[in-house]
């Protein structure tokens, strides 16, 4: 699975946030695990001008919204592995 720059939804700051989840969200950029419990992720930012450490975290279900609407980026991009 993998989701281009052209297809991501940037938020009003321009900063990114996924989702990675076995179901749907309900929220951008989600990226599907086909079922897998494990895998590697792997992030690529071209022709940016800096590199920001992406924030990663795994949080339960119903944590999700409150922090999908959170207007606060991390380091430019977030993002979140979230469990069901």
């Amino acid at each position: 699975m993998s989701l281009t720059s052209s297809e991501v939804t940037k938020r009003e700051d321009g900063s990114v946030r996924f989702v990675i989840s076995k179901e749907e969200p309900g929220y951008p950029n989600w990226i599907k695990t086909f079922a897998h419990n494990r895998g590697f992720l792997i992030l690529s930012m071209v022709g940016v001008k800096t590199h920001p450490l992406p924030d990663v975290r795994k949080i339960p279900r119903t944590e999700l919204a409150d922090l999908m609407q959170s207007r606060n980026a991390v380091a430019g991009i977030a993002n979140l592995n979230c469990r069901n």
